[in-house]
């Protein structure tokens, strides 16, 4: 989390995220429990907004990402609507902008990568238009991709990290 307090990881068996508290120079605490709601299918990604009041998990199964209200030391809150356009597929990367305000989804089919209007209030806004040059297939098997954004100057921009190889992971 952005505070630091908690440690969050997608995989691949149910619930699919889990979130464990953390404090630096002791470890982990106690499993927070589940959401109510569960992703439908394996975990691939997740990020906790910069404000650290909502945690999101990209997965393998439609709709491919769920969205959740968040409070360090109670855990999961109310699941967030799905996104009015659902991604075209399996989320594999998950990224807020620095403020907050947009969430960036990497998936596996084109056009490979969705962005979205973010509030806290009321979660995922109408998809924002494709890039005008769709980008290469960014997944291979075998190899991880995830998203960031990079503040340069005064502007933000989104960066694709792709087909990191699983030994670069080990």
């Amino acid at each position: 989390s952005p505070s630091g307090s908690d440690v969050a990881y997608a995989h691949n068996t149910s619930p699919y995220i889990t979130v464990y508290p953390w404090t630096s120079g002791v470890g982990f605490g106690a499993k927070y429990a589940n959401p109510s709601t569960l992703p439908t299918g394996t975990g691939r990604a997740v990020a906790f907004s910069p404000a650290g009041n909502a945690i999101v998990v990209g997965h393998a199964t439609t709709p491919f990402v769920s969205a959740y209200t968040w409070t360090s030391g109670t855990g999961f809150g109310t699941k967030y609507s799905n996104p009015p356009t659902l991604p075209t597929g399996q989320v594999n990367g998950v990224a807020f902008s620095p403020s907050g305000s947009e969430i960036a989804l990497s998936h596996l089919t084109t056009p490979f990568m969705s962005v979205y209007p973010w509030t806290s209030g009321s979660g995922f806004g109408t998809k924002y238009a494709d890039p005008a040059t769709l980008l290469a297939r960014p997944f291979r098997s075998h190899s991880k991709q995830g998203l960031t954004y990079t503040v340069v100057g005064p502007t933000a921009l989104l960066n694709l990290i792709r087909n990191l190889s699983s030994a670069l992971l080990s």
